[in-house]
């Protein structure tokens, strides 16, 4: 991702100044610039992050994952204080609204949450909640997703049926963005094994004998 974001800059700044420019991009790099939230929490509470007990990682009431009745799960992420009020007034636990962000009362909410929660299915706990702006959604299965009527309609679900005649469908992702103009579509043409070995090692200036050596002594 970062790497495709460079490149466009770069290729952006050409556009301006006639110039290139070297994209240096890491995957430790990547990976750390996703801590922003982590690391500013750690150096602004002076406390080391726990697995599973952060704001955003378990570790609170109002943004947590519960289980119902049916064995599925449900999601919530109702940090803002309205959106949290609204919540625990509807679950019928209007003394959570105060204690939010109390950490030694974490537990015991998660818990009394929990118990609330496995009091109705996914279902009912959506419908009870479809007309309100809370982040409480159901988390879906594989399959659930693949049927969801907003992947359908986004396209973001291709099934190749009795794919290289296996006898199974092949599901693949669609393609996250999307041109008016120029719009992608999935290929699945595969080269073979070395297919195209003497093409890359010839454009990498080897001659014809060099590659041929490379073929006798089982190089390539």
């Amino acid at each position: 991702m970062y790497a495709v974001i460079a490149i466009l800059m770069a290729l952006t700044n050409r556009q301006k100044t006639g110039l290139g420019q070297f994209c240096d991009v890491s995957m430790m790099d990547g990976a750390i610039s996703l801590l922003a939230y982590t690391l500013a929490e750690w150096s602004g509470n002076e406390v080391m992050p726990k697995r599973g007990q952060g704001i955003l990682t378990g570790g609170f009431a109002y943004f947590n994952i519960y289980e119902t009745s049916d064995h599925k799960y449900v999601s919530l992420g109702a940090s803002e204080a309205k959106f949290w009020q609204e919540f625990c007034q509807r679950i019928g636990k209007p003394e959570y609204i105060a204690i939010q962000w109390k950490l030694e009362m974490q537990e015991e909410m998660i818990a009394g949450i929990g118990v609330i929660i496995k009091e109705k299915s996914r279902a009912e706990w959506i419908e009870i909640f479809d007309d309100t702006n809370i982040c409480f959604t159901p988390v879906l299965e594989l399959d659930e997703m693949c049927e969801h009527p907003q992947v359908i309609a986004r396209d973001m679900i291709i099934k190749m049926s009795d794919f290289r005649d296996s006898g199974k469908d092949m599901i693949l992702p669609g393609l996250p963005i999307k041109f008016s103009d120029t719009p992608g579509e999935v290929k699945l043409t595969f080269p073979e094994a070395g297919e195209h070995t003497v093409e890359i090692l010839s454009n990498a200036g080897y001659t014809s004998e060099e590659i041929q050596l490379f073929k006798i002594n089982g190089v390539v």
